[in-house]
């Protein structure tokens, strides 16, 4: 498809960005390609998708040869991690170590006891704790993420709550400016009470 998106192009300027560009698939989950038109996509891997595709352009050329890649998974990760954001997965599927190590690994202030892989409906997720320090745990469970998963990183409580305190202390510095004046007039005005001069 990318020689055809290529000539496509009314710029001229058929080079790597257009080789990259792709088809969106819809809300409908549909494509829409040259001969035959509509085509439904949505739920297929990318060999079932290659499949149907062969198979709707064998009507109209003989031997048809079609690849399918899915270039927008993604996989976002957030808390504390040295690069937070957006990670495209890469070859179809990665898996936790990797994505923590494509963020720049996690900061001194991340738990590696509880990070948290938050997947499917963000109204009903799906939520699993991974312990990155029990080797056996790491055996057991799943590490390979899925598109469209978040990866959270919580800050270990202890530093949560440090890092709470360390925001507060310019708040309860500046009260006390304001109030120190207030205080030294009413300890002054005590001790001139209990020791009267005449």
């Amino acid at each position: 498809m990318n020689s055809i998106l290529a000539s496509r192009d009314t710029s001229g300027n058929n080079t790597k960005v257009q080789d990259s560009l792709g088809l969106l698939v819809t809300q409908k989950g549909t494509i829409r390609l040259p001969l035959i038109n509509s085509v439904k996509v949505v739920g297929l891997t990318e060999d079932e998708a290659s499949k149907v595709l062969i198979a709707e352009y064998k009507k109209y050329i003989r031997n048809p040869y079609v690849t399918v890649e899915i270039t927008n998974q993604r996989v976002v990760v957030i808390g504390e991690v040295q690069k937070p954001g957006v990670v495209p997965i890469v070859n179809g599927t990665m898996n936790l170590i990797e994505v923590i190590s494509r963020s720049g690994y996690l900061t001194p202030l991340a738990s590696r006891t509880n990070i948290q892989i938050i997947r499917g409906d963000l109204r009903h997720p799906e939520v699993r704790k991974i312990d990155l320090t029990d080797g056996e745990s790491l055996l057991t469970s799943s590490l390979l993420l899925k598109p469209n998963d978040i990866v959270y990183v919580q800050a270990r409580q202890m530093d949560g709550y440090n890092k709470a305190f360390e925001e507060a202390v310019p708040f309860f510095a500046t009260i006390s400016a304001m109030l120190n004046p207030f205080v030294q007039v009413h300890v002054l005005q005590g001790d001139t009470y209990k020791n009267p001069t005449y």
